[in-house]
């Protein structure tokens, strides 16, 4: 959870720092810490955080969602997770997509002069044309 996170579901909720701190069961001064990043903010507060989320359905709505997952075989929470998850994993695509975006193209690479092979000859060079004895190189194998 990031401070800007816990900062926006905080301020959803209408809770000011002390308020939340009450319901965590910490101090305010942890809650600046958290918000203000000077402080990483501990697994159990994005938990608590994220499993006490406010959802606002009128009774009659709860009432029809209860019989919805009642004619699938299923609760409450895995209807929500079943309506949610598409939506999570589209805007985890665009994320990716963004950042794959984002990232230094590829195109092409700086050209690379080509220079011609030198006509004239290493020092040293004596021609070369004369025959050789291939035995006498198989012989110098076997010996190393």
């Amino acid at each position: 959870m990031t401070p800007e996170t816990l900062q926006h579901l905080r301020k959803q909720r209408l809770l000011t720092r002390e308020e939340l701190a009450t319901q965590l069961g910490c101090s305010a001064s942890a809650i600046v810490q958290w918000e203000g990043g000077t402080r990483s903010i501990p697994d159990w507060v994005a938990e608590k955080m994220y499993r006490t989320l406010p959802i606002e359905f009128t009774i009659d709505e709860l009432a029809e969602l209860y019989e919805i997952a009642k004619d699938l075989g299923i609760g409450l929470h895995q209807l929500f997770a079943q309506a949610v998850r598409p939506l999570i994993a589209d805007r985890i695509a665009k994320r990716q997509s963004a950042a794959i975006l984002d990232q230094e193209p590829i195109g092409p690479r700086e050209p690379v002069s080509y220079k011609e092979p030198s006509k004239k000859r290493p020092s040293g060079y004596t021609g070369g044309g004369g025959s050789h004895d291939l035995s006498q190189v198989a012989e110098e194998k076997k010996e190393d």
